[in-house]
């Protein structure tokens, strides 16, 4: 996927969420809702970090400049003896968003969305 900042004046700071142990929060359900889920070293071009609590902060992230954009890559497997499904899936991604870094630190929201592509 590409992330696009579409501000002309303003720069984003970008972040997959991660997890403590490696694993980070993003998932792809097949028909039959088997869960596909990635790691932390599957994502690429942006970094994968853990959503700091109370503050909403984040201390790794991706800045894309106004009207810049990056592409991002996530892997996806599977646990033992779980083959996946052809068909409509929902894939569930997590972002950590901010407008300001400085120093590996800075305040974010969490957006997580939904889409649906057909697999084969």
């Amino acid at each position: 996927m590409t992330l696009s900042n579409l501000s002309t004046s303003k720069s984003i700071w970008v972040a997959m969420r991660g997890g403590m142990f490696g694993n980070a929060h993003q998932s792809v359900f097949d028909p039959n809702e088997n869960e596909f889920v990635n790691a932390d070293r599957t994502v690429s071009g942006v970094p994968s970090t853990m959503l700091q609590y109370p503050a909403n902060a984040f201390t790794e992230a991706a800045e894309i400049k106004p009207g810049d954009s990056t592409d991002v890559t996530i892997g996806f497997f599977s646990g033992p003896s779980r083959n996946a499904t052809a068909g409509r899936c929902r894939v569930q991604l997590g972002f950590l968003v901010g407008d300001d870094f400085n120093n590996g630190y800075g305040q974010c929201v969490l957006r997580t969305f939904m889409a649906k592509m057909d697999a084969q």
